[in-house]
Order: C-alpha cells, then structure tokens, then sequence
C-alpha cells in the first residue's frame, strides 16, 4: 500500500472505495505494523508532551499495552457484528482496514494534542475532538460496510453495537483503574 493512498480516508466518496480496494492487501503482519506504528508515534508524541508539562510518563507503557489489546478486541467484536448480521469478509480484512484508520488518522490525532498543549484545553479544541471522532465512526461504518458487504441498515446497526461494546469496555477499564487505586497501568518508579 501507498501511504499517499491513505489520504483518501479524508474524502468521504473516496473512503468507502478505498476500503474494499485494499482487501487484497489484508494480511496479519501489516495490520500488527499498522497498528504498531500508529500506537507507538501516537504514545511517544504523547509521553514527549507529558514531559515538556512535567508530568510522570510512567503509565506510557501500560497504555500502549492496552490500546494495542483493545484495538484487536474491539476489531474483533465489530467483525463479529458483521459477520452476525450476513457478513462475508474475513476477520484479517476487517482489522486490516481498521489499521488503515489508525494510520490515516495519526496526523490528525497528534494535531490535536499539539494544539492542545500549545492552546490548552479550551472548547473548540473539544469540538475538533469530537467531530474526529464521529469522523472515526463513520470510517469504522464504511469499514465494516465494504469488508462485511453489509447494506447501509446492517452497517448502521452494527456499528450502533461496536459502539455499545466500545462504551461497556471502556467503562470496565475505568472501574478497573478505578478499583485499584489507579495503578494497574503505572510501572512501577525507580528512585535512585
């Protein structure tokens, strides 16, 4: 795949075009790299902000860790979903378009944190967040359409149920933070 493709993510007729024309591409190795690198450039612009404010980065790790998880859990349970509703692409397919998302949208992503860090947190940097993520599912709905070859009705409700699985697990993490005092992500520090 060219990487230049990826900016067809960013065109809403080209998008669900550029799905099913990188289905021939799907293989395990490039979702893991995919995934891989959007996760570790993601996390280290991150960590390099946390630092510049003085922040512990400690829990970096643990949440790369979990993100990489949750991403092939959370592919799964929309692969699931798709095949549940007449689905007929394969589970490698579906991840590997996910991974495109990841990809075409890490620029978007550390943007977003730069802005934040250089502006603050102030509201239109909260819309922008927002509207990236409403962004995020509807690539996740165009996706699953052209992977699964579900119509537009089944790719809605699967994607209603992606969504409902994402706000469940989400929530499960933040009482599992919650519940052990906040340190289930945090390696532990070495003071000399």
């Amino acid at each position: 795949m060219n990487f230049l493709e990826l900016l067809d993510l960013f065109y809403p007729n080209k998008a669900e075009k550029f799905f099913s024309s990188q289905l021939k591409n799907a293989n395990w190795r490039s979702t893991t790299i995919n995934v891989s690198i959007a996760i570790i450039l993601n996390t280290v612009m991150l960590g390099i902000l946390i630092h510049l404010k003085g922040d512990s980065i400690s829990s970096l790790v643990g949440a790369m860790i979990l993100s990489f998880v949750s991403f092939f859990i959370l592919g799964s349970v929309l692969y699931e979903v798709g095949k549940a509703l007449g689905g007929k692409g394969r589970h490698v397919e579906q991840l590997y378009s996910l991974s495109l998302i990841e990809l075409g949208i890490l620029p978007i992503s550390i943007l977003i944190q730069l802005l934040t860090f250089i502006i603050g947190t102030i509201s239109i940097i909260g819309i922008l967040g927002i509207l990236v993520g409403i962004y995020l599912l509807y690539l996740r709905y165009l996706s699953v359409k052209a992977v699964q070859r579900l119509d537009k009705g089944r790719a809605v409700i699967a994607i209603l149920a992606y969504l409902f699985v994402v706000i469940i697990f989400a929530a499960f993490i933040v009482l599992l933070i919650g519940s052990s005092g906040g340190t289930t992500l945090v390696m532990p520090q070495v003071n000399p």
